[in-house]
């Protein structure tokens, strides 16, 4: 939610790298599709009793860690905040 601070807190959430078994839509944050074979990055989490999956090609995944290595708080995974990170 973009600019929005009513969200619910992530209650629980985990994120390991995955090789794909078979083609995703998207990727979460550029949309490109995710091929077979491919390195991807997944994040679970469980928020209000609703459990999210988040998948990031390598590409997107690389700039979220960037941003929040550089001390940015809070990044919309989607990457599509209209923020100036």
């Amino acid at each position: 939610m973009c600019g929005d601070d009513s969200y619910d807190p992530v209650g629980v959430s985990g994120h390991t790298w995955h090789r794909a078994r078979k083609r995703y839509d998207g990727c979460y944050g550029c949309e490109c599709a995710i091929e077979r074979g491919d390195l991807y990055h997944r994040t679970k989490t469980c928020s209000g009793g609703h459990w999210s999956t988040y998948r990031h090609c390598a590409r997107c995944w690389a700039i979220l860690e960037h941003l929040w290595s550089i001390g940015v708080e809070y990044v919309n995974l989607g990457l599509d905040c209209g923020e100036e990170y």
